[in-house]
């Protein structure tokens, strides 16, 4: 392949913050050049801020000086990179092969990517210290470059290293005619025999027209009839196996029923131009598909728990109602006597003092908050290209429906004029998941049926 020139990178990380950032390079492999700087070039350097779960972060290009990588691959076509933050924000995948720099993780007509070692600590520690290297690991995120950095001179061939080479002229190069003729004038008679060969044909020149035969000399041939439509079948197009998502989403305030199938394509109309909006910039999203729908419980308002505090209820004993008049107490022999005589007021002191003993206090008890009627909606995404990892587009479309439910809601409340199924609706929760599962036939198959047929 011919020479490239890398023009950017992007890295991932779940940090929204200010992250700081180096990136380094090497013609080569990195494998005998690491714990130290020495014939490394640093080719970026600055902070930028995280964009979070589910995107990758670039690096402005106005700090970035491109590189090129020379075409024809081998040792001579092969460039390593080094990039690290001063934090531990960076995030990458573990590997498949036996060692780093073995595997090829990722490719293009151009590229080959292969798989690298993690690094944990800044900026570079001892090789000996191995325990700080693990391997193999994946990077994670999106190279830009180009791969025609010498156009237009590219159209004319492969060019296999930087710099350009000098682009033709375009006024001509021959040199200027001279003032006298260097050949000797024409003989006044012809020197050779006159030639037996008709004489060329010159452009612009008409030639005497040749006189009509009064029959064709050739029998004309009868083509056949052209058909209505074309005899060969036309060619079809790619296919395209979409990559899928999967998230489950619990609108609150539904009613306690399924939608309609006017609801649900007016549902999937929504959602889908929804997805659509807030994802463009890593994923193109072919269409929505509803998989399961059923209804649940939530909680009708923010929180869980509330506290207030009440006092306990104690159910009446057989014979209470006998002694709220008749005061029992120990005599001096210790035995028990009733004063019919005593005053009111000691003996609402003693009552008194016998709730306290039952226990009749007041104290915080716990109180639910009230559920209502929700639908748990399990979505399929299906997405023809994207920049993400495949497992973290689900990720990606829960955290839109979650950051943007207000967005969201307002649309499908909208609605509540035909479609009164979205008219409550007041809160949205979503969640991805890695795969959905095929619903349960109606009558028994075996076992091993069950198992091939589960993974959608």
């Amino acid at each position: 392949s011919p020479v490239v020139q890398i023009t950017s990178l992007e890295f991932y990380t779940e940090s929204t913050q200010s992250v700081n950032y180096e990136v380094w390079t090497r013609e080569g492999s990195f494998k005998d050049f690491k714990g130290s700087y020495e014939g490394w070039t640093l080719i970026a350097e600055g902070s930028v801020e995280g964009r979070g779960l589910g995107r990758y972060t670039q690096i402005p290009d106005d700090t970035f000086t491109p590189v090129s990588i020379r075409g024809g691959g081998g040792e001579d076509g092969t460039r390593a990179f080094y990039i690290t933050l001063d934090s531990k924000e960076l995030i990458y995948k573990l590997g498949n092969g036996p060692d780093s720099d073995v595997d090829v993780h990722a490719s293009s007509a151009e590229l080959e990517v292969y798989e690298g070692e993690g690094v944990l600590t800044y900026p570079f520690p001892a090789v000996a210290e191995i325990s700080y290297y693990r391997y193999p690991r994946q990077y994670l995120g999106t190279i830009h470059y180009d791969r025609l950095p010498c156009k237009p001179y590219s159209v004319f061939g492969h060019v296999m290293d930087l710099p350009c080479p000098d682009m033709p002229t375009s006024s001509p190069t021959p040199p200027q005619p001279t003032r006298n003729p260097v050949t000797p004038p024409p003989s006044t008679s012809p020197v050779t025999e006159p030639p037996m060969t008709p004489a060329p044909i010159i452009a612009g020149v008409t030639l005497s027209p040749i006189p009509p035969t009064m029959v064709p000399t050739l029998t004309p041939t009868i083509s056949s009839v052209p058909s209505a439509s074309p005899t060969t079948q036309s060619p079809t197009s790619s296919p395209i196996v979409p990559m899928r998502a999967y998230i489950v989403s619990i609108f609150r305030n539904a009613p306690e029923r399924d939608m309609t199938s006017r609801e649900i394509e007016k549902f999937l109309e929504i959602t889908t131009e929804f997805l659509r909006r807030h994802t463009q910039s890593s994923m193109v999203i072919e269409g929505v598909e509803i998989w399961h729908q059923k209804l649940t419980l939530a909680d009708a308002k923010e929180g869980s728990v509330t506290w207030e505090e009440e006092e306990e209820e104690e159910e009446e004993e057989d014979g209470e109602a006998e002694q709220e008049d008749l005061n029992v107490f120990p005599d001096d022999e210790g035995e028990q006597t009733t004063d019919m005589s005593m005053s009111p007021s000691i003996r609402r002191r003693l009552n008194d003092k016998k709730n306290f003993s039952k226990g009749q206090l007041k104290h915080e008890q716990k109180v639910e908050v009230p559920k209502v009627t929700a639908v748990e909606i399990t979505l399929i995404i299906k997405i023809s290209v994207s920049t993400l990892p495949e497992n973290l587009l689900g990720n990606m479309a829960a955290v839109a429906m979650n950051e943007n439910q207000v967005e969201l809601l307002s649309l499908l409340n909208e609605q509540a004029a035909f479609y009164t199924y979205f008219k409550h609706m007041d809160g949205i929760q979503s969640n991805s998941v890695e795969f959905v599962t095929k619903a349960p036939t109606l009558s028994p198959t075996t076992y091993q049926f069950f198992l091939s047929n589960q993974v959608i």
